[in-house]
């Protein structure tokens, strides 16, 4: 890799604890049958539950039956980081690949999702949280997208005489701080020439946005691999008209790393289901000539009338939501959440420790506290609202409390009575109720339902009109159906100028077309039929949680010292694993890291934690998951070699 210049180097990008010790298992020498994995939201994918939601997809499915067969195969699935396994790229990938001819091996790839708009976004994201030196300074030719505004660190540079571009860029060389320059259209050859100079020059580091043709890849080729990244949409490499939702970018490895690690906490991997699509409508296969027509019929659906016949079938299971307030989200909750927090005016949050990153989806985020069982703390979180607000009014107007019942990564579940007391709390002191709903009733439990979703209390406690107006869903389907693959959501925002803010702010994503098509056509169904998928969902759950537990307990003290149990899990694909007599040099970190080695994916609880109280409280204490392919029988007998494993590691 040629030496960068200082505001051109990116620093070491952090990886996450749970791409961590995912990895580790996968790498661990130890026979596939005896793994216990720990995959990035690990939906359940036991056969019969699978089955059961497939059947339900298919039926009435006609033209759109090949296809669809197709997606659900891979829908459950979430992909990793960068979009594709290196073992298994997807068709269109290497085409694209063999576009960029010898410079090809001196790019990374990564495969995308949202468009031309997203990677704008995540490429200022990127910029603004990984490069050693900041703020980054990015030129535009005209104005610089919406996203230059939303993080800090980036310094927007607008150019707005195409003609003067080069004296603006030379002018800003000279003065030796070498600059970023975003093109969101070509240029014409003897601008693009000159550009391509620069870059070779280690002068200009060059993104490029409009790559949709295989003239303006083979143009492109004339950057430099080490400084430039490129965003390019599988049209370039292939006749048959295909959409862009997903591009390929191709970058050094250093900024694919701060890329990807950008997309994962604003957006997730790429979506399974949109991946299958394009490589079936470029299909050659001879011996299936309908799956090609049916895929690239269903790509050319129109985003609108895809999702509202989505919405017309997903509002008939769900009357506590206001059909005219949903909004589908192609990207999932992540995508939701981010565009809420970083560009619709919700810039504080407060969210209870212990669960998911809500501080990749908006600026300011305080955490409440939870229990030594993980119960959220509703009491305290109440006063928590009440020093902010009086610490800085801004929370007022800009502040909302996060609830997500079932939690993550606790697996505990908030009883109706402190749900609502939470919900009428935090409207009354003017604070905006955002409800991430991905495990909405998904738990180890034999009733259903279980649990009240925050629209539920809302609609049942009669909140009036107003107030119901400040309570905002964001709903995944996820866990609830298995469609990991898909990367959906769906929210609901009855306040009028937020809804408006809202759907201006996603006007340019794709819909993932594949991924509505098939959950259109699984909320057709009875409402009494997707129950009964939720009820055995459930079902398996419980087997699960009961037998890890019980497997647990079934350790003597004698081979368990340590008295390694696990809790089980209220709600949520998730239980802890405690040990109530650890060490006070236990270190689970370095315990899950030796147990990953020997193929037992567990994640420190510590991972999820930010306030003091909670790293004591969990300070040897394991994320154990209860979703994946393994049955009860097999998570009881890996469970037990599990306890034993650790008390041999702890001992040592």
């Amino acid at each position: 890799m040629n030496n960068r210049k200082p505001p051109f180097v990116v620093a070491n990008v952090p990886e996450t604890a749970v791409n961590k010790y995912a990895a580790l298992v996968r790498d661990a020498e130890v026979d596939e049958a005896d793994k216990l994995h720990f995959h990035i939201g690990h939906p359940l994918r036991a056969p019969e539950f699978l089955d059961f939601i497939k059947d339900l997809t298919l039926r009435g499915a006609g033209d759109e039956r090949r296809l669809l067969e197709r997606v659900l195969d891979d829908i459950p699935y979430y992909l990793p980081k960068g979009g594709y396994s290196k073992n298994a790229p997807p068709r269109f990938l290497g085409k694209i690949v063999e576009l960029f001819g010898e410079r090809r091996d001196a790019y990374s790839y990564a495969i995308i999702n949202g468009g031309a708009s997203e990677a704008r976004r995540l490429f200022y994201r990127a910029l603004s949280l990984f490069l050693r030196e900041r703020p980054a300074r990015v030129a535009t030719m005209g104005e610089p997208p919406d996203c230059a505004d939303d993080f800090p660190n980036v310094e927007a540079l607008a150019v707005a005489d195409s003609s003067r571009l080069l004296d603006e860029l030379d002018s800003l060389i000279a003065e030796g701080a070498p600059i970023f320059l975003a093109l969101e259209r070509a240029p014409d050859d003897g601008l693009f020439s000159e550009i391509a100079r620069r870059s070779r020059a280690g002068e200009l580091f060059v993104a490029t946005f409009y790559e949709r043709e295989r003239e303006l890849v083979q143009l492109s080729n004339a950057l430099d691999p080490n400084f430039s990244m490129r965003f390019v949409s599988p049209n370039a490499a292939f006749d048959a008209p295909l959409d862009d939702t997903l591009l390929v970018a191709a970058a050094p490895d250093d900024y694919l790393a701060a890329f990807n690690q950008a997309c994962f906490q604003l957006k997730g991997s790429a979506p399974q289901s949109e991946i299958v699509a394009p490589e079936a409508a470029t299909s050659d296969n001879e011996d299936d000539p309908t799956l090609k027509q049916t895929a690239l019929g269903v790509l050319s659906l129109r985003d609108d009338a895809l999702e509202n016949n989505f919405l017309d079938a997903f509002a008939r299971h769900h009357p506590e939501y206001d059909r005219n307030s949903l909004i589908a989200v192609s990207g999932g909750s992540r995508t939701a959440l981010g565009f809420l927090g970083w560009r619709c005016g919700i810039r504080r949050a407060l969210a209870f420790d212990a669960g998911w990153t809500y501080d990749h989806c908006f600026p300011v985020v305080e955490t409440a506290p939870v229990s030594s069982d993980g119960e959220p703390d509703v009491t305290r979180a109440l006063a928590m609202m009440d020093q902010l607000t009086s610490r800085d009014d801004a929370w007022s107007s800009e502040g909302a409390a996060l609830i997500n019942s079932p939690h993550n990564a606790t697996g505990s579940a908030l009883s109706d009575e402190d749900h609502l007391t939470l919900l009428r709390g935090a409207l009354e002191r003017d604070f905006r109720v955002v409800d991430d709903l991905s495990y909405d009733n998904v738990g180890p439990r034999l009733e259903y339902p279980f649990a009240s979703s925050t629209a539920l209390l809302a609609e049942r406690d009669g909140l009036p009109s107003d107030l119901r107006a400040r309570v905002i869903t964001v709903r995944s389907l996820s866990k609830t159906i298995a469609f990991a693959g898909a990367r959906l959501a769906v929210a609901e925002i009855r306040d009028d100028d937020l809804r408006k803010a809202f759907r201006n702010a996603i006007r340019e994503i794709p819909a993932h077309k594949a991924g509505l098509t098939a959950a259109t056509h699984l909320f057709r169904n009875k409402v009494e039929e997707l129950e009964a998928a939720h009820r055995l969902r459930n079902k398996i759950l419980w087997e699960r949680n009961e037998a890890i537990a019980h497997a647990s307990e079934s350790v003597s003290d004698t081979e368990n010292p340590l008295g390694a149990r696990v809790t089980r899990s209220s709600g949520s694909l998730y239980a802890v694993l405690r040990v109530e007599r650890a060490p006070e040099d236990f270190d689970a970190d370095a315990v899950a890291e030796r147990l990953a080695a020997l193929g037992f994916g567990l994640v420190p609880m510590t991972a999820y934690v930010k306030r003091e109280d909670s790293r004591r409280r969990f300070r040897a204490a394991f994320r154990v998951t209860l979703g994946g392919i393994d049955g009860a029988d097999a998570l009881a007998a890996k469970t037990r070699r599990l306890i034993l494993a650790l008390n041999r590691i702890v001992a040592r």
